[in-house]
């Protein structure tokens, strides 16, 4: 898995930025708040739809400008692909090679791994850290989990909402049967 080329726009601090890394090893050095970090980030949003720091897509577009665009010519397993992420306050849309592309259909087509100092707290953390962790690891390998991922975690909030609100034992046994269903899978 190799990126051929990088461009971040209105990303955070970096303004435009495009770079060619080399394909062995790259060094990225610099004063504080002078964008390496930013550049990592960008480079782990391109893999998975989201950023390690921000929880909010407002918050990774530069200050006073509506958008921001991260897209990498990547290559895995001798094929090449555009990956784009546009972000605007609020909004995110990825597209493949110039088409927009929905979650499921977009992993796996470039994988990254981060490793950051917060991790060390995985294995002593909640265990929905360590769920999540793996749902991760797993739908990069294999996109139709997502999609898997996401059923169980709507019927598991369905059913939780009918417990809150009291509902009847037989809206229970519905959902009860439709997680065992989907936790199976």
């Amino acid at each position: 898995m190799r990126i051929h080329a990088l461009e971040a726009r209105q990303f955070r601090n970096l303004e435009e930025v495009l770079i060619e890394p080399h394909p062995r090893f790259n060094v990225l050095s610099g004063d504080n708040g002078q964008g390496k970090t930013n550049l990592l980030e960008a480079i782990y949003l391109l893999g998975t739809l989201r950023s390690f720091r921000a929880g909010k897509t407002e918050e990774m577009v530069r200050f006073g400008v509506p958008q921001a665009l991260v897209r990498a010519r990547v290559e895995k397993l001798e094929t090449q692909r555009l990956l784009e992420v546009a972000l605007a306050p609020g909004h995110k849309h990825a597209r493949v090679d110039g088409k927009g592309a929905r979650a499921s259909d977009y992993f796996g087509g470039f994988n990254v791994v981060l490793f950051a100092p917060e991790d060390l707290r995985l294995p002593k953390g909640a265990p929905a850290g360590r769920r999540r962790f793996m749902d991760r690891a797993v739908w990069n390998a294999h996109p139709a989990y997502l999609g898997e991922v996401q059923t169980y975690e709507k019927v598991l909030r369905s059913r939780n909402a009918v417990l809150r609100d009291g509902g009847a034992a037989q809206m229970l046994e519905f959902y009860d049967e439709q997680l065992a269903r989907a936790a199976v899978a």
